[in-house]
């Protein structure tokens, strides 16, 4: 798999079903995380997924066939069977979980925080193993100043990327996490400014 090419049905089969080693599964959950169209075709599997074995709780449901029937009848016919109990998860609203995943902390720069330039390091909370996180930089404008993909929780810009930032001025950056079981979370945009020299 390329980075411009979709995951294939049997790696999104391995995937779903977590035959993938650790180099198959980073590199798919990579793709995923800048491919809305592969994201979305791995949710409703996974909705569909859950709710079948819910509802089945026979042992053959559990195996790897479940998730490669899935792909197979999303592939084929375009489109997954929504259950009532899945419908408002596939169709956007949150889902039944004790705790907000969607959100988590930034840390480090605080909020309108000066900073010098040659030691920015951006901390966050942690997910659950297995997340891969996305740190972007803008400018004022919206600019990318700097992105970059990490499974840590601390990450420093690159020398050349730090240089590249005016003193004085406002960035903005932002953490987007892709979790283990799919779902995302983000940090919301927060500010630093580069102390002058």
């Amino acid at each position: 798999m390329t980075h411009d090419a979709h995951v294939s049905d049997e790696e999104l089969a391995a995937y779903l079903d977590r035959r993938l080693e650790a180099p198959g599964r980073m590199r798919v959950e990579a793709h995923l995380v800048e491919c809305d169209e592969c994201r979305a075709l791995v949710t409703e599997a996974t909705a569909t997924l859950g709710a079948k074995r819910r509802r089945k709780r026979l042992a053959f449901f559990t195996g790897g066939g479940m998730a490669a029937a899935a792909v197979v009848l999303l592939v084929v016919t375009g489109s997954l069977p929504i259950s009532r109990d899945t419908e408002s998860t596939v169709r956007g609203a949150p889902p039944l979980l004790t705790e907000d995943v969607s959100r988590f902390a930034a840390l480090l720069p605080e909020p309108r925080a000066v900073v010098p330039r040659d030691s920015l390091v951006f901390v966050w909370h942690r997910r659950p193993g297995g997340t891969v996180y996305q740190v972007t930089v803008s400018d004022e404008r919206g600019v990318v100043m700097w992105d970059d993909r990490t499974g840590d929780t601390t990450l420093a810009p690159p020398a050349a990327a730090a240089r590249s930032l005016v003193p004085g001025q406002i960035y903005y950056w932002k953490v987007e996490a892709l979790l283990p079981d799919l779902r995302t979370a983000s940090t919301g945009v927060n500010s630093f400014i580069v102390r002058e020299p």
